[in-house]
């Protein structure tokens, strides 16, 4: 009885040392680098720009001075096109307005409008300009002035005419033109979009100890996701290494950072935006798609599958030392409304590394937050042996004393 007892006590401590010793080889580790990335939406925006003297009095036969520019005063380039509706009255009302005769024709008011570097469609009466305007830069004239026929006979004696400009502006990239159901062939304008940049990023991984380092283009690991407008698709290479000597699975998320001076309804559109509107496809060097979907989150469901940047989602497995380029495209829906315009979102990308201290990451469905599954086995596995230790003891001592 007293060699059964020794014998079972022997066995547990050894169970103890044993499982105490491997605990270096269960122990895990999980390290994890960020860096913040501003989105910005565009302004699409113009302004008529007009040489006119007002209330002038015209004769049959005389002219009128009158010069009509657009300016593109928004933040992308842009394609402007332009309304011309003249109209004679008998005076106006008390918020400046003519008040319109329709029986009075305006034929009589002619116009000599530029058509070399406007396009005029009948079938919508709108004078198209011939390329797009960048940030900043104006139009050639369409008009320089209007005059009044010589037969403008005595009926318009005493009258007043307007010749009302308006004017629209819509994006040049994302298929602008189609929101006036044109195209740029249509227009016989020439425009290339900018769909990609050859700017190229790169993340490292160094270790379990040391981290991630970037090497980014002023702080941001994607500098060209800028000025986005509806419809339009960027694209950047991210390249993406493993620097320590153990093969590595790396991990990529999206994280919804701190908004500066962004109220509550700008911090719910910026979360919007990135649920509904904005998509993410990354794709190896290969043009195999790794990941394809919604920037941040799945507007349906609290998802952790491969349509959502919410949670880490795997690059996939790194060898010692290799590097990988990754091509990370963002597109926005043409659907995207127009309160997003000028909506500035930040977004922090967090790389990680999980593994154990055996070496690398080699085994199957690595866990994706925290300590690994393996680290709680054991810590059952060492409590149920020191509780065989300590029942042993105490059979041990009872049989001493019998």
């Amino acid at each position: 009885m007293k060699k059964s007892a020794v014998y079972s006590a022997l066995c547990a401590a050894l169970l103890c040392i044993f499982l105490l010793t491997s605990g270096l080889t269960f122990a895990s580790w999980r390290a994890q680098g960020e860096t913040v990335n501003a989105v910005s939406m565009a302004s699409v925006k113009g302004q008529i720009i007009e040489e006119f003297e007002q209330d002038q009095v015209v004769y049959p036969n005389g002219t009128v001075d009158k010069v009509v520019q657009v300016k593109n005063t928004g933040t992308v380039d842009a394609l402007p096109r332009v309304k011309v509706v003249t109209a004679w009255g008998d005076g106006r009302d008390e918020s400046g307005r003519l008040i319109v005769d329709p029986e009075l024709s305006t034929e009589n008011i002619e116009i000599t409008y530029n058509t070399e570097q406007w396009i005029f469609r009948p079938e919508d009466g709108w004078f198209y300009y011939s390329r797009v305007l960048k940030p900043g830069e104006t139009t050639e004239p369409l008009l320089k002035s209007f005059r009044v026929s010589e037969e403008t006979g005595g009926a318009y004696r005493n009258k007043q005419a307007d010749v009302v400009v308006s004017m629209e502006m819509v994006q040049a990239a994302g298929g602008g033109p189609a929101y006036w159901n044109t195209s740029y062939e249509e227009l016989g304008i020439v425009y290339a979009e900018s769909g990609q940049t050859e700017l190229v990023t790169t993340v490292d991984f160094h270790g379990p100890e040391q981290g991630f380092s970037f090497d980014v283009n002023g702080g941001d690991l994607f500098a060209d996701f800028k000025n986005l407008v509806p419809g339009e698709s960027r694209s950047q290479v991210v390249e993406v290494a493993n620097r320590w000597n153990e093969k590595t699975e790396l991990f990529l998320w999206a994280k919804l950072t701190g908004q500066p001076q962004a109220t509550e309804e700008t911090k719910e559109l910026i979360d919007r935006l990135l649920r509904e509107y904005a998509t993410i496809v990354v794709t190896d060097e290969a043009g195999n798609v790794v990941y394809d979907g919604a920037v941040w989150g799945n507007p349906e469901l609290d998802s952790h599958g491969n349509d959502s940047m919410k949670y880490p989602y795997s690059l996939g497995s790194f060898a010692a030392g290799q590097t990988k380029k990754l091509r990370v495209s963002l597109y926005l829906d043409p659907q995207t409304d127009n309160e997003y315009r000028e909506l500035l979102g930040y977004i922090t990308w967090a790389f990680s590394a999980e593994g154990d201290d055996s070496g690398g990451t080699d085994y199957p469905d690595p866990p994706k937050t925290g300590d690994s599954f393996s680290v709680v086995v054991f810590a059952v596995l060492a409590l149920l042996s020191l509780i065989l230790f300590v029942a042993a003891l105490l059979r041990l001592r009872r049989s001493e004393k019998q």
